[in-house]
């Protein structure tokens, strides 16, 4: 499989296109959604999440929960402290509002976040083991030196799904965006960075000995839970100075 991170690169740029009938950050987080429960078990281990019933029963609440979560309380003050020639490009996520406020708009959320969790089932079936195609195509088992060529998909377009995203987002038009200084900006990264640590610290205390691929679950996983951290607390400063004032 494709690194989670890489797979918003599959959908990315049809976000310009049918902005009424598709909800663009369903559909992104979506892409992502079925790695979606290696979080939660801390290892890269699926049981669910990459079938039908997965995409109902854990990957859409998920979704919706981690929607919420980014635009309600990370999103703004995470864009305001990533460096300004990255920031201002990301002006329309930054002002985008929650579109999730009826039945209608919970449909398009719906099928928005199935049409992103669909290519990342796709893609997967190229690039992984037991993938779909790999079980197919026969070449795609084929090893060049003594590495499966499905191996190499997967890397390479874990590098490409990189690539195709940061080109997207630089190519986005520059508009500013509320930017804290540099001194707030340093003191925030600092607090992502101790906290993550922390956390991941926590985790390999309670797990013990880690394999490769859950030192980097648990590195994403401290990660966000440092931004999460960090955000609701910075939100409800913000909170108690406005009603103290």
């Amino acid at each position: 499989m494709a690194f989670t991170l890489a797979h918003p690169a599959a959908v990315i740029n049809f976000t310009k296109k049918h902005k009424s009938y598709i909800n663009n950050a369903a559909m992104i987080l979506g892409t992502m959604a079925p790695d979606f429960e290696y979080f939660i078990h801390f290892k890269p281990m699926s049981v669910i999440g990459h079938s039908i019933k997965g995409f109902l029963l854990i990957n859409l609440p998920l979704v919706i929960l981690l929607y919420f979560i980014f635009y309600k309380v990370i999103k703004n003050d995470f864009i305001s402290n990533l460096p300004r020639r990255i920031n201002q490009h990301l002006n329309v996520l930054y002002n985008d509002k929650i579109k999730l406020n009826s039945f209608k708009e919970f449909i398009i959320f719906s099928y928005s976040s199935f049409i992103g969790m669909a290519t990342h089932v796709v893609w997967d079936s190229f690039t992984h083991k037991n993938g779909f195609f790999v079980n197919k195509i026969d070449v795609l088992s084929n090893t060049i030196l003594n590495i499966p060529i499905y191996k190499y998909l997967q890397h390479g377009s874990t590098i490409l799904g990189f690539m195709i995203i940061i080109g997207y987002i630089l190519k986005l038009e520059k508009i500013q965006v509320y930017n804290y200084d540099i001194d707030e900006k340093i003191k925030y990264w600092l607090q992502v960075i101790l906290i993550s640590i922390f956390i991941f610290l926590i985790i390999f205390i309670i797990k013990g000995n880690f394999s490769i691929g859950e030192i980097v679950i648990a590195i994403m996983n401290s990660g966000f839970l440092s931004v999460l951290l960090i955000s609701l607390i910075r939100l409800n400063l913000k909170k108690i100075e406005s009603n103290h004032y």
